[in-house]
């Protein structure tokens, strides 16, 4: 299964022991290659699959690295020491190019310029070793043959590695525009800067079908070479629900550095479990049964509230202040679910919407009696104070709430509970996820 995918700079430039008196000019990018690298190994990928704009390619034929393990080093850079070898994945190899052949693509492994590997591949994977070793890759050229066949490969990608039950993540390494300023090598171009502004704001919409309509003048004048391996990722993610997130983008010596993902984890897992259960739903029409509460934390009992925002704005939310099931897990199931698609104010979630939607879940804890205003700390603690079947409840650090008596005040006014009537208070407090 595809798990995850990636757009990374290949530059060596980026890597300390070639460059090191600029690593300060490029703290935005070093940040973001980090924060994706750290990504990849938390997904555990059993193979890695680049798509590098520096391997050498043809304009009429997909090439894809054949053999079984390949190596290179920096020696170019003056850095032979640092040398990098990987173990090809030959059976996912052979699968997507059996698949390939199938459909007709120009794909496969025949006429290799050189085994050696490029620095599209090693740069990814310097960063990668840092958080990981054990993985295989495969290695896949750009090409100039139509962008319908690139986005059939990229199909093909991801339905190679479901056949064989293969963990993948797909990282295309490769540079946007290439003529931002006169600091650029190959020369500046005015509308240069608009391409890479496409590129953002498509993976800010989760719109990467955009690439399609591209002008075709404004990628000529970007001088950039990564439209046929992005169309490669696009094909390899469109079955797949997939939020594309920019992670940071800088244009240092004129040409565009990007760092983005698409994925459907959320790295929380209070929230992931929740999205996890809306597109459950969104897929199949009924709630998630199986769920995944291995970790302690799911396994506690609380009461859990679920609010989605879209664009910054609250968007629906659901929840209980007691718990109603055994464990947080279901909680956050349920209430995930009540929030996307059965608010009775607000319709149903588009897939667009629940890809981009941001969830916060608050989790209660068990509720303590309480006999004295005194015993509460507002910044801390929240109240709940109770007469017959009314109920009033406040949260802690609540805006304008600054001593327990307006903290009280305040719950009696929500649960319409005169202050004369016997009432019963519990304080609680309140994990933000």
């Amino acid at each position: 299964m595809l798990c995850a995918a990636y757009i990374v700079p290949y530059s060596p430039l980026l890597l300390p022991m070639i460059h090191d008196e600029v690593q300060d000019k490029l703290q935005k990018t070093l940040s973001g290659y980090h924060q994706a690298a750290k990504e990849i190994s938390e997904y555990h990928p059993d193979t890695i699959v680049i798509i590098s704009t520096k391997a050498f390619g043809y304009k009429d034929y997909i090439h894809i690295a054949p053999g079984d393990a390949a190596s290179g080093s920096f020696a170019k850079y003056e850095h032979s020491e640092y040398a990098l070898a990987v173990e090809y994945d030959t059976v996912l190899v052979n699968q997507i190019c059996s698949l390939a052949k199938h459909n007709h693509i120009p794909a496969g492994k025949r006429g290799e310029h050189s085994p050696e590997l490029d620095t599209g591949t090693m740069v990814p994977l310097f960063f990668i070793n840092q958080y990981m070793s054990s993985y295989r890759v495969v290695r896949i050229s750009t090409s100039e043959v139509d962008f319908e066949q690139l986005d059939r490969l990229g199909q093909c990608i991801s339905a190679a590695a479901e056949d064989i039950d293969r963990k993948i993540v797909i990282i295309v390494s490769g540079e946007l525009s290439k003529r931002l300023s006169e600091e650029s090598p190959y020369g500046y171009h005015k509308d240069a800067t608009v391409f890479d502004q496409f590129i953002l704001s498509s993976l800010k919409d989760n719109d990467p079908k955009a690439w399609d309509n591209i002008n075709p003048d404004l990628v000529k004048a970007s001088g950039q070479t990564i439209l046929g391996a992005l169309q490669m990722l696009k094909g390899a993610v469109s079955d797949t629900l997939f939020r594309t997130t920019p992670i940071s983008y800088e244009a240092p010596f004129g040409i565009g550095w990007l760092v983005a993902s698409f994925h459907n984890k959320d790295l929380n897992i209070y929230r992931d479990l929740a999205r996890s259960a809306m597109l459950h739903y969104w897929k199949y029409g009924k709630g998630m049964t199986k769920i995944d509460a291995s970790d302690q934390g799911l396994k506690r009992r609380g009461g859990v509230i679920v609010s989605l925002y879209l664009y910054g704005d609250l968007y629906a939310y659901a929840g209980t202040i007691h718990p109603t099931y055994p464990t947080i897990a279901q909680e956050i199931v349920h209430n995930a679910q009540i929030a996307g698609f059965h608010n009775s104010q607000k319709p149903p979630l588009t897939k667009e919407q629940l890809m981009r939607c941001e969830i916060k879940i608050h989790i209660l804890s068990e509720y303590e009696p309480i006999f004295f205003i005194e015993d509460l700390n507002v910044k801390y603690d929240g109240l709940i104070v109770t007469s017959n079947q009314k109920q009033g409840l406040v949260f802690p650090s609540t805006a304008g709430i600054q001593t327990p008596a307006q903290q009280l005040a305040l719950a009696l006014k929500k649960g319409n509970i005169d202050a004369d009537e016997y009432f019963t208070m519990e304080r609680f407090q309140l994990e933000h996820c």
